[in-house]
């Protein structure tokens, strides 16, 4: 087993072991204080290091994204947070459907 790399962000992790998925390379995530992605078959290490100084050079590059869609699993393990305005926004759609409005008839301040 490898360290190949970490990340500060689940998202990021997650897109670059997605799409290694789709090169046939199996990586996986552990969580410590970052995101750390590992490699089981040593062997396929130029290859990773290679796809990884391109994720890095371009990580918004819409394969990647491509990638989780095709391989991507929602049962990751990975907790996004949410903001600020979306926890609000969802305890307003909350509010509402236990009242019985709809959530366009709850006021916006």
């Amino acid at each position: 087993m490898m360290r190949i790399t970490q990340f500060n962000q689940p998202r990021m992790a997650q897109a670059f072991v997605d799409y290694m998925a789709t090169q046939g390379i199996t990586l996986r995530i552990e969580h410590e204080n970052h995101y750390v992605i590992m490699l089981d078959d040593e062997s396929k290490i130029a290859v990773v290091e290679n796809e990884l100084q391109q994720f890095l050079h371009d990580p918004n590059h819409p394969r990647y994204q491509a990638a989780s869609w095709h391989s991507g699993k929602t049962d990751s393990g990975l907790r996004y947070e949410r903001s600020k305005a979306a926890r609000l926004t969802a305890v307003c759609a909350m509010s509402a459907a236990i009242s019985g409005r709809t959530s366009a008839s709850v006021p916006v301040r």
